[in-house]
């Protein structure tokens, strides 16, 4: 979650075909996720052994409150 929507953790190009893809992988996602669960969640258990319906389950409840947290403010605090 950046700037208020979901978000691409980024796109490489094929250097042979020219064509572009994601690179927003499985482990790549969850481990985003993990980390905002982990600062978010205290009482998480050890984080070690969530699966990831559990760590998409912690995200969801925090998805609305990131989305406000990090939608760009202007100069004027609004």
């Amino acid at each position: 979650m950046r700037h208020g929507v979901d978000e691409r953790l980024g796109l490489e190009i094929n250097e042979q075909t020219g064509r572009t893809y994601s690179t927003n992988t499985f482990i790549q996602v969850h481990c985003e996720m993990l980390f905002q669960i982990c600062r978010d969640y205290s009482s998480l258990p050890d984080f070690r052994s969530l699966t990831a319906s559990e760590i998409r389950f912690f995200y969801e409840g925090l998805r609305n409150e990131l989305k406000q947290g990090s939608k760009p403010r202007n100069k004027n605090g609004g």
